[in-house]
């Protein structure tokens, strides 16, 4: 998998991802690729001017790179790859954030430019919106907009008007225990949504069976 990180309006430049935790060059691209983040972090930052956090051009470069870096590393359980990066570069946490932990990981070579603060606010930013299924072309339009963001609301809160989307999801795959527990009305849209899916393909199973026998008629008759 690729993830492209270079700025708006510059030269393409990409990092690649392991598709597997058993690819034999898995370790390698993980730590190419959380490298090539830190320069070009530190490029950013550099070049930025101060102004609206909201508005910040380095949160708005950072937010879908490691979004993206980290969702795909817990889609693909690469997590122990990260959780090496920490312990080469002897970074350690304790925090339960999967988004702190591995915001960590990937910065875990850029201790002076990468901060506290920045991993704070980051980790949840991101959070928030992973419980919200947020795609990460919309991650800092989602982020941007919202109002009071707080630590207590990204543990307690779901925004208005996500509960259909976030039941959608969640009935493909409903097992999902890194996005954290949802409230039970969700939960039992969610196994709605999952039983009305699979009344669905078994009426259309039953229907290409039906077709199909239908087919073996007419050829009887034909003969």
């Amino acid at each position: 998998m690729k993830i492209v990180i270079a700025r708006h309006g510059e030269e393409e430049k990409f990092v690649e991802l392991p598709m597997s935790p058993d690819d034999q060059e898995a370790e390698e691209l993980i730590e190419a690729a959380a490298h090539a983040i830190c320069i070009e972090s530190v490029n950013i930052k550099n070049a930025r001017r101060s102004g609206d956090p909201a508005q910040d051009p380095w949160a708005e470069w950072v937010r879908p790179v490691c979004y993206r870096f980290i969702e795909h590393c817990i889609a693909q359980s690469l997590e122990d790859h990260l959780n090496k990066r920490l312990a080469r570069y002897r970074r350690y946490t304790d925090s339960e954030d999967i988004f702190s932990r591995y915001l960590l990981a990937i910065f875990a070579e850029d201790a002076v430019n990468f901060t506290e603060s920045d991993r704070y606010r980051l980790s949840w930013e991101l959070w928030y919106a992973y419980r919200h299924y947020v795609p990460w072309q919309f991650l800092n339009g989602f982020i941007i907009n919202l109002k009071n963001f707080s630590k207590q609301k990204a543990l307690n809160r779901i925004e208005a008007g996500f509960s259909d989307w976030i039941a959608l999801h969640r009935s493909a795959n409903p097992d999902v225990s890194s996005r954290g527990i949802y409230p039970k009305a969700i939960e039992e849209l969610s196994r709605n949504r999952a039983i009305e899916f699979l009344e669905f393909f078994r009426a259309a199973k039953r229907d290409d069976d039906g077709d199909g026998a239908d087919d073996d008629v007419d050829d009887e008759d034909d003969d």
